[in-house]
């Protein structure tokens, strides 16, 4: 198994598809990924048939409607939020690591979804080889916002307990664009490639609602 760009893994599996992308805007770093673009939701309307975007920040879905006026964007929670017609992918990309209750969204979309619906997650690794490394150095790397942090077993044992059996597994990693960090950044790139692609920065899961 070797290591996976996380937007094109995602793409690939929605290409075609009907979407519902939870966490569309990547709030409070909108503007940032627009610019850079590094933005998964442009990703995906590249290649989605229909692509209905949901986020709970209405500053972040303000922003994207400034720059995107024509695509289909919903202020609105993700655990409460159910499209008005059927979709054949739900996409939560690095948003259970910022709920309190991320059960709560899993057990809710396993509840409406149809049995052929593919649940598309990715999240922070907990047994990253980077994040041990900081922590050998003492530090620790944690967005502000994340409340939690899942390894594969445990990613795997929710999922199960919610409703979903997981299809496929992948893991990828993140590489700095700042040249003094892009050095050890591409060194643990290499380091997690040799060693086992599962300590890398972070899991991918294709799941569907176990019949």
């Amino acid at each position: 198994m070797r290591l996976r760009d996380r937007i094109s893994w995602i793409r690939d599996r929605c290409d075609g598809l009907r979407v519902l992308h939870l966490g569309c805007a990547d709030w409070p770093f909108t503007a940032r990924r627009i610019g850079e673009g590094a933005l998964l939701h442009k990703e995906l309307a590249a290649v989605c048939a229909r692509l209905i975007g949901v986020d709970l920040s209405a500053e972040g879905i303000a922003m994207l409607r400034s720059h995107f006026p024509e695509w289909e964007l919903n202020v609105a929670d993700a655990c409460v939020f159910v499209p008005s017609e059927p979709v054949d992918a739900v996409v939560a990309s690095e948003l259970i690591e910022h709920l309190e209750n991320p059960g709560m969204l899993l057990r809710t979309l396993a509840s409406w979804v149809t049995p052929t619906t593919r649940l598309i997650l990715s999240t922070p690794n907990a047994y990253s080889l980077k994040g041990a490394s900081r922590a050998l150095c003492g530090r620790e790397y944690a967005h502000p916002d994340h409340v939690v942090h899942f390894s594969t077993t445990t990613l795997t044992q929710l999922l199960r307990r919610t409703g979903w059996q997981v299809q496929e597994t992948a893991y990828y990693n993140v590489t700095s664009g700042r040249l003094l960090a892009s050095i050890p950044s591409r060194m643990t790139w290499l380091l997690t490639s040799l060693l086992s692609p599962r300590s890398g920065d972070g899991v991918l899961v294709s799941a569907t609602r176990v019949r």
